[in-house]
């Protein structure tokens, strides 16, 4: 009980010189000189309502390392969280990465097709035009040409089979 006891005077001593309660020998001097000196139950009661307040204190200070500790346990799951959100974000960022690489592989490809489809295309419009220089005579009808090809043909067809003819006779 002693223990106790004494235990508690240091603390209050100390509660007492740490938040300013602590006096000067001057100053007790001079509140003794002033006021009759307290009765032994006013010291006790002095005694008790300074180790309410040090209980007091140190419920606070439990009770804001309880809360640090939330705090700190709270800030963790946070971090833990932006962390993954963060890895999240990586992975989509290097798939697009990959995604715009690959569309910039398909562009060069493109490019190419098209530079040999513009040669191409500037071949044919340089025949076209070598076509459009080449004059038909407008008095010339279309299908008078038409039958005289297939008279010349009819009279190829007969020719070739004159000879497969004499060819087989003749042999």
């Amino acid at each position: 009980m002693k223990r106790v006891l004494s235990a508690t005077l240091i603390i209050v001593l100390a509660f007492s010189t740490s938040t300013g309660f602590a006096t000067t020998q001057a100053e007790e001097d001079e509140q003794r000189a002033v006021v009759p000196a307290p009765s032994f139950e006013q010291e006790i009661l002095e005694l008790q309502r300074l180790f309410t307040e040090v209980e007091t204190f140190i419920s606070s200070l439990f009770v804001r390392a309880e809360l640090s500790q939330e705090t700190i346990d709270a800030l963790s799951r946070e971090i833990t969280k932006n962390r993954i959100i963060l890895q999240t974000f990586e992975g989509i960022l290097h798939g697009y990465t990959i995604a715009i690489q690959e569309n910039q592989t398909q562009i060069m490809i493109n490019r190419d097709r098209l530079e040999g489809i513009t040669r191409s295309l500037e071949d044919h419009e340089t025949r076209l035009a070598a076509l459009e220089r080449v004059e038909i005579p407008v008095d010339v009808d279309l299908h008078q040409q038409m039958e005289r090809l297939n008279l010349i043909a009819v009279i190829a067809l007969i020719a070739s089979v004159g000879a497969i003819v004499l060819l087989a006779g003749g042999g």
